[in-house]
């Protein structure tokens, strides 16, 4: 006899010991489509042109998209 293929993956797929296997692999595909929507919305990015259709005329001038900014103090002077 053949058994559904449902009752067949749960019992050889979804154990107790892929649980903590399927959390990971959900909260770093969260994160990862977090990143995603983040770097796509960022100043230089126009998602919606009909608000703000040119979003580069409205970044100051000295505005670095850079996460770590590094100062001329900051630096050694060889």
């Amino acid at each position: 006899m053949r058994q559904p293929v449902a009752r067949v993956a749960k019992t050889s797929w979804l154990r107790k010991e892929v649980y903590p296997l399927i959390g990971i692999m959900g909260f770093a595909g969260a994160i990862t489509a977090y990143q995603v929507y983040h770097k796509l919305s960022g100043k230089e990015i126009a998602l919606n042109k009909i608000k703000n259709p040119d979003p580069f005329l409205k970044v100051p001038r000295d505005f670095s998209p850079h996460y770590v900014k590094v100062k001329a103090a900051d630096t050694y002077k060889f």
